[in-house]
């Protein structure tokens, strides 16, 4: 079997209940992954840091789960849960569409360039369209050029451009803010 053919061990399913957790350790592995791409909020957390941040972002994902809306399509092997997609089927009402959001796509490291990927988008598509859906919206990072092109080859196509403004400086800019308030501090005391 070559790298990019389907794996065809690999079953598409609606998550069980007790995979729910390897699915939120799976959705905090791509914030990860894409942190390194795209460091829009500065380093990440490491050793206790990043148990406590991973704990809070798990917590966060858990609340923000609406099981009325939201589904986790998993991908899985005889053994292990491969990939998960979070979905949720929404009517947005500033253009009156019905449409499906794709939150996230997330497949194993060991189990990519299996086609993979390409099945979960497909059959969140199937599901939508069975459900009356026109639509399948989503947000990739401009630096993952990997992913954009899958999501072009499966139909996608820029419609809008997300943009970023960070209340908070990170990085350099952080660094900058800190010396620049520490100078207008130390002129201020001189007074």
């Amino acid at each position: 079997m070559s790298d990019e053919s389907p794996d065809n061990r690999i079953r598409l399913r609606n998550v069980r209940p007790e995979e729910f957790a390897e699915c939120w350790k799976m959705i905090l592995d791509t914030n990860i992954e894409n942190w390194e791409m795209h460091q829009v909020a500065g380093a990440p957390p490491t050793g206790r840091d990043l148990d406590n941040h991973i704990e809070q972002l798990r917590d966060k994902l858990e609340m923000l789960f609406n099981p009325e809306t939201d589904r986790l399509l998993v991908a899985v092997t005889p053994e292990e849960v491969a990939g998960v997609a979070w979905y949720s089927m929404q009517v947005d009402y500033v253009y009156a569409l019905d449409h499906t959001i794709i939150y996230t796509l997330y497949v194993k490291k060991e189990f990519r360039r299996r086609g993979i990927a390409l099945r979960l988008v497909n059959e969140v598509k199937k599901r939508s369209l069975k459900a009356g859906y026109k639509y399948v919206r989503l947000s990739v990072l401009h630096s993952n050029t990997g992913a954009r092109n899958l999501y072009r080859h499966l139909g996608f196509f820029d419609e809008t451009h997300n943009m970023i403004c960070r209340l908070e400086p990170t990085g350099p800019e952080k660094r900058k803010a800190e010396a620049r308030m520490r100078k207008e501090a130390a002129g201020n005391s001189d007074q």
